[in-house]
């Protein structure tokens, strides 16, 4: 007989017990009242289970561009100048960042030159990628490639 142990409505473990062999006599009682019969083969531990009935637990939901931008990994100042000279728009940098208004111009030409490392979202990148001519789909790819260099 196969057994499911369910804690706060998911399936934590599965059990097999040999024909004739009571849940109630492989366990204490305290343990075997968190089992429950469990007669559907595709049941894994993580399912849900309510209602007394089982099911797969949901999907998590598709992130946005952006929180996949969020979650990228950081890349050092090495790794975003060799993204950028693999796109063809690393010496239009110095270019880009004269182009920005004061304070912002200030505060760029500080950063580009002195972070040691920049996030997918830092406010020097989403500045600097529209003035580049630069799609935030082709950045992505880059920087996920680059954070492997």
């Amino acid at each position: 007989m196969r057994y499911a142990r369910i804690n706060d409505a998911v399936v934590a473990e599965l059990i097999t017990l040999p024909v004739g062999v009571d849940i109630n006599d492989a366990y204490h009682h305290e343990i075997a009242a968190t089992f429950v019969l469990c007669e559907d083969e595709a049941v894994e531990q993580g399912w849900l289970y309510e209602n007394e009935t089982f099911s797969p637990p949901m999907a998590p939901p598709e992130l946005t561009a952006e929180e996949k931008r969020a979650a990228m990994p950081n890349l050092t100042a090495r790794q975003l100048r060799l993204g950028l000279l693999h796109l063809g728009k690393l010496g239009g940098v110095p270019e880009a960042i004269a182009a920005l208004p004061e304070p912002e111009k200030s505060q760029a030409e500080i950063e580009w030159q002195f972070a040691s490392e920049f996030r997918r979202l830092h406010p020097l990148i989403v500045q600097l990628l529209p003035i580049l001519g630069l799609a935030d789909e082709d950045v992505d790819q880059a920087w996920l490639e680059f954070s492997q260099v």
